[in-house]
């Protein structure tokens, strides 16, 4: 078996950027790479797209109000959504274009014939749906208007689709608790470079703190804070917040071998430039960064590389167990630096409140959240106190096959579709959020409702509270979807 490899390639520099807030600027130009790509789109479509014709003849806006609020719905979104949802749609223009069809006005018809054709390639269980989801993206924000994509034979297809190609979900595999423990050993090693020690000290930093990778490149170095507690830091764009308010994390002061790692770690970052709103550099070399923010892939293989290096300097008598390290560590995501400590502390026992402020879900107890004031605190006494445990157990954890733990990605809902009451009353019940059954789009999850009385809202819960409750406990992978 092959073992984990750094990657090969040595990328080149990129022009000097002088500006302090280089990855904000760089999602904003894509943002504006893709507005002019949906602005083209609403070119193609003519008279259908609402948003560049009807708005022209405002009498109550001027020009240039108008063009400042065409400009704003242009841009709305995150560059990774709009590359997805018009992506989707320039693939279903082409393929009318091919088919010697004319892709505007969108039609239910064209629509049904493009997902056969869809279908006959063998597309996945998620196609569909995501397709309805940008076809209605791009319909919003042009003005267009959508045809009925509730259509009974659509649904029909999406469901024949689900069946045939249904997969189970995937999910980010725990680091060993043992490779933990020897990537702080590496980070205190100071015969190892000090850009390969940063690197693994940032993947130490997201796995005692459970933040997502994207979470842990938007951070600005110089809002951190060390103390005795531990690190303290502000990811000032996340999965749930992208509004720039900053979700606030600690990693604590712990370790499975040598709580030093923290101190190494921060004495090495600070002997360079923080003058930028990204966490690490991209590591181009184990000697060397490059002035750009981290990207997925090459940190996956640079984590991978470590990991197993790692482990090797501390155990480099035990070829039996090097085959079992090898396998899980060629199955590393970057998302298993978040469910590491997660997983962890779900079979140790530790409460729900506990495990859902580590992680920093939405609602992970009420009461917690009323009665804390100083949330970071919870969650790094929970670490320091799981940490022990183990560590004084020789790492008991046992797996059970009953107890899973996972967090929804961002297209795992993608097929889920909300409605609300059509005829709203005067009881708050009227207007709450409901979905369909699981298993059966066509009733209503609580069964109080027929679908035939309500209009679907989309695919997005503005937030659980206005979620029917009868629907809630129906579905419950939606309230796990909104609580991560």
């Amino acid at each position: 078996m092959a073992k984990p490899t750094a990657p090969k390639k040595r990328l080149k520099p990129d022009p000097d950027q002088s500006s302090s807030n280089p990855l904000l600027d760089k999602e904003n130009a894509e943002k504006a790479r893709w507005a002019a790509r949906l602005e083209a789109i609403g070119r193609r479509a003519g008279a259908a797209a609402k948003l560049l014709t009807l708005d022209d003849q405002s009498d109550d806006l001027s020009g240039s109000e108008m063009l400042k609020l065409r400009q704003l719905v242009l841009h709305s979104g995150a560059p990774r959504t709009m590359a997805i949802h018009i992506r989707s749609f320039e693939r279903y223009e082409l393929w009318a274009s091919m088919h010697s069809l004319d892709p505007f006005p969108l039609h239910v018809d064209k629509i049904l014939k493009y997902a056969l054709t869809l279908d006959q390639r063998e597309c996945g269980p998620s196609v569909i749906p995501a397709l309805k989801t940008s076809l209605k993206w791009v319909a919003a924000r042009l003005a267009i208007d959508l045809p009925d994509l509730d259509d009974r034979r659509l649904r029909a297809l999406q469901e024949s689709v689900i069946t045939k190609r249904a997969k189970t979900l995937k999910e980010a595999i725990p680091f060993p608790i043992a490779v933990v423990a020897s990537l702080e050993a590496f980070v205190c090693n100071d015969h190892r470079p000090d850009s390969s020690r940063l690197f693994v000290w940032w993947i130490l930093c997201m796995i005692f703190a459970s933040l997502r990778f994207d979470d842990a490149i938007h951070v600005r170095p110089d809002e951190l804070v060390m103390n005795d507690e531990g690190l303290f830091g502000v990811a000032w764009q996340t999965k749930v917040d992208r509004k720039r308010a900053g979700t606030k994390f600690v990693v604590p002061a712990v370790g499975f071998k040598n709580k030093e790692w923290l101190d190494h770690g921060w004495r090495i970052l600070n002997s360079s430039s923080l003058d930028r709103d990204y966490w690490i550099p991209e590591l181009n070399a184990r000697t060397s960064f490059l002035a750009r923010p981290p990207t997925y892939q090459r940190t996956v293989q640079w984590m991978r590389f470590f990991s197993f290096a790692a482990w090797q300097d501390d155990h480099p008598e035990d070829k039996i167990e090097m085959l079992k390290v090898q396998t899980t560590l060629s199955n590393l995501t970057a998302h298993s630096c978040r469910v590491t400590l997660l997983d962890a502390a779900v079979h140790a026992g530790r409460s729900t409140e506990e495990i859902g402020l580590q992680a920093n879900w939405k609602d992970p107890g009420p009461l917690v959240l009323k009665y804390t004031r100083n949330r970071t605190s919870v969650p790094a006494t929970m670490i320091k106190q799981l940490v022990r445990e183990l560590v004084q157990e020789q790492h008991p954890i046992t797996e059970d096959e009953n107890t899973v733990l996972t967090e929804a990605a961002d297209s795992d809902l993608d097929h889920i579709e909300f409605f609300t009451k059509n005829q709203a009353g005067k009881t708050s019940y009227d207007y709450k959020f409901h979905t369909t059954a699981l298993g059966d789009p066509s009733i209503i999850a609580c069964n109080k409702l027929d679908i035939s009385d309500c209009s679907s809202v989309g695919n997005v819960l503005p937030d659980l509270s206005v979620f029917c409750k009868a629907c809630a406990k129906a579905r419950p992978d939606i309230c796990k979807f909104y609580e991560t």
